[in-house]
């Protein structure tokens, strides 16, 4: 395995907190919501912070849940979508023209859902290890001992710890690396605090084999932070952890009539596909 050169981990480490932005980017859009909820006002009240996080289905094999993270004069979310690989597929899809998480989408009649996908470079690239259908995409890699492989393969899909497994799996027709974890083995992946903060995406997948999609929007959360709040979800967690973030955190679903689109602030190269079998 080879290390990641100096200047690919300087890169890395701001895209932890703001996820990639390419060169002569504009300045991020509004994010926009379709959605069968009613409309969010910018406050919350004492009621509704109360409300727990259950899950709701919305189509065959697809529920969605949320929490509201009341902060000062704005009020966060965290929208998580849980699917049944009995029901659905799960690849990666890659461009080399970026566009926003809307128009993926747009460009996909059969996705049921669409999320930013990993980690990438300025010039559109995957900073780490990146699979789709066979086939290699970029020459980069990162440190096994910090990073998990997201796995989406005929014998079932994973997170798997690079610490302790192989970089590659030869089943596996797409994979790609990410970190940090920030549920591992079940439990929690992240003490340390690093302060900073920004809109979150993840991946996870429960004691079920169910995948479950997250992000945190309408505010910004710390690794740390995230981890500890994934912990408290009604979620028997076996391995969770972070997508691309900040900037390129977006989602969009088209389930069975049910529609919600959180976009991304920039163009992402690289997303996660959910088709309906």
């Amino acid at each position: 395995m080879k290390r990641i050169a100096t200047p690919l981990l300087i890169v890395t480490v701001l895209f932890m907190g703001w996820g990639c932005v390419r060169g002569g980017a504009t300045q991020p859009v509004v994010s926009s919501r379709s959605s069968l909820l009613a409309p969010r006002s910018s406050s919350t009240t004492t009621a509704e912070a109360a409300i727990p996080f259950t899950w709701s289905s919305i189509g065959d094999g697809a529920e969605r849940g949320e929490k509201t993270i009341p902060n000062g004069e704005y009020t966060a979310h965290l929208i998580a979508y849980r699917f049944d690989p009995k029901k659905y597929d799960f690849h990666f899809a890659q461009t080399d023209q970026p566009k926003l998480v809307s128009a993926w989408m747009q460009e996909n009649s059969t996705a049921s859902f669409i999320i930013n996908g990993v980690y990438f470079q300025e010039d559109h690239s995957p900073a780490g290890m990146l699979r789709i259908d066979n086939t290699n995409v970029g020459s980069r890699s990162f440190d096994a001992k910090k990073s998990g492989l997201i796995i989406f393969g005929s014998d079932g899909n994973r997170i798997m710890d690079t610490s302790v497994n192989n970089v590659k799996d030869p089943k596996a027709s797409n994979e790609a690396q990410s970190y940090p974890f920030l549920i591992k083995n079940g439990s929690p992946a992240i003490q340390d605090d690093s302060g900073l903060v920004a809109r979150r995406s993840f991946i996870g997948i429960d004691i079920d084999g169910k995948i479950i999609f997250g992000a945190y929007v309408g505010g910004e959360i710390s690794l740390s932070s995230l981890s500890q709040l994934l912990a408290t979800l009604p979620v028997t967690w076996t391995n969770a952890i972070n997508l691309d973030g900040g900037a390129s955190t977006g989602f969009s679903a088209n389930i069975s009539g049910y529609q919600e689109l959180e976009d991304s602030y920039v163009d992402i190269p690289n997303v996660i596909e959910v088709e309906k079998r």
